[in-house]
């Protein structure tokens, strides 16, 4: 303690002429890039120019120089960031942070000569997900941080409409919904289905699924979800998952439900966390197709929630 007081002149002043100073946090919030729509359904995400490794319209520049930044583990979605050339050589490629990660651009923590002028940063193309974000901004070279944590992350959201069993497509005409890996390979938008995919950077561990079912219900019903082509049970030797293989299905419960007519809500809908066996299933080129079993459930739609960590 003694030497580290010894080592600053007055008012943050280094001996060495460098100046001492504090860490700055920069806090954000993104939209969700995925969204609700009973037409689009899994097409239903926004626009992220394809070419571009940051999201465009979430891109923000920064004029701070450092020596590192980090990204607090409470964070609720990764960060591509660049930064720009200062006592560097040149600008650095793009880098995602997840939660609780911290990237030195120019190595050697206790290099005081190693800065950057500034950076840009936004969501990495291809994620789905958004929320709140909070950058720590290390502004010494010897700054430090210890964190352990791991966020869960929102990371993907989509509608999804309830076929009855004679409805379920064949193996040619399966919607992709159902990924784990971003960029998407299969990721399209919009009515025209616009091309949005990319080659996978981050890949998810799921944690849990929120659903909630759009209609009242006078019985219980059962909803069954197809898991076509999953990565875990679908994939053959050569690598590749096969949408013919026999899908494997899981069943989810919905109880009877009556909404409760109030002044601003006239209905509410139906909710509820699935359990481990749910959720952890993946696919490339597949999908999740919810079934109506019990037959009260045939072109009703069900928002699902996803979430995971890095």
């Amino acid at each position: 303690m003694v030497a580290a007081i010894q080592d600053l002149g007055i008012r943050g002043q280094a001996v060495t002429g460098k100046t001492v100073t504090p860490s700055i946090q920069i806090t954000d919030v993104f939209p969700y890039q995925s969204y609700f729509d009973n037409t689009l359904l899994e097409k239903a995400i926004l626009n992220q120019p394809q070419g571009e490794q940051i999201v465009k319209s979430t891109l923000k520049p920064i004029a701070l120089a450092g020596y590192a930044v980090g990204l607090h583990p409470s964070s609720q979605a990764p960060v591509a960031i660049r930064f720009i050339k200062g006592e560097q050589s040149g600008d650095s490629g793009v880098i995602y942070l997840k939660p609780g990660m911290i990237v030195r651009p120019n190595g050697d923590e206790k290099q005081r000569d190693g800065r950057f002028s500034g950076f840009e940063y936004g969501l990495p193309f291809g994620w789905l997900g958004g929320g709140n974000v909070t950058l720590i901004v290390f502004r010494t070279a010897d700054a430090e941080v210890d964190w352990i944590d791991r966020s869960e992350l929102i990371f993907h959201r989509q509608r999804a409409l309830i076929l009855a069993p004679a409805a379920v497509p064949a193996a040619g005409a399966i919607r992709e919904n159902w990924p784990i890996a971003f960029p998407w390979a299969s990721a399209v938008r919009g009515t025209n289905a616009l091309p949005q995919a990319g080659s996978p950077i981050l890949s998810v561990k799921p944690t849990r699924i929120a659903m909630a079912l759009s209609a009242d219900l006078a019985a219980a019903e059962t909803m069954r979800m197809y898991f076509v082509g999953s990565t875990e049970f679908a994939q053959g030797s050569d690598g590749i998952e096969s949408l013919t293989a026999v899908p494997v299905a899981y069943d989810v419960a919905w109880g009877v439900w009556a909404s409760v007519a109030s002044a601003n809500f006239a209905t509410q809908r139906q909710f509820q966390f699935l359990p481990v066996e749910a959720f952890r299933l993946s696919s490339i080129i597949g999908a999740m197709i919810p079934v109506d079993v019990t037959g009260g459930l045939v072109e009703k739609y069900v928002d699902i929630i996803r979430y995971g960590e890095l």
